[in-house]
């Protein structure tokens, strides 16, 4: 994402879209590792799944109510990382990795302020 003055504010990846909810399990605990073992520990952590261990349908299904909340944040020097477990559509789901960049949102904040 940018803006009129072409700062980067920031960047959003999704994987391949999923119905296997230990397919997405493992996506997101990959790139949650690879990002701590780069980055060292996060800010914030939350993983909750009320529907531990039952049916593939019902994990998907407490994603699409959000009651399943997979999200970890890592703060950097430029900006921040988040990597969260996202409902898509008919009981699919995807990793979502999303980077904002500190200043590029400082830049575009301010051209914002001198535009209002």
């Amino acid at each position: 994402c940018t803006s009129i003055n072409n700062n980067i504010n920031s960047v959003l990846v999704f994987t391949e879209k999923s119905d296997s909810w230990s397919d997405l399990e493992s996506t997101y605990g990959y790139f949650k590792n690879l990002y701590a073992e780069k980055y060292g520990e996060p800010i914030s952590h939350t993983e909750t799944n009320p529907s531990a261990g039952k049916s593939n349908y019902s994990l998907m299904d407490q994603l699409k109510e959000g009651k399943a909340k997979y999200l970890t944040m890592y703060e950097l020097p430029a900006g921040t990382i988040m990597i969260s477990i996202q409902y898509s559509d008919y009981y699919k789901g995807h990793v979502a990795i999303y980077y904002s960049d500190r200043k590029g949102s400082d830049a575009n904040r301010q051209q914002y302020l001198e535009d209002i």
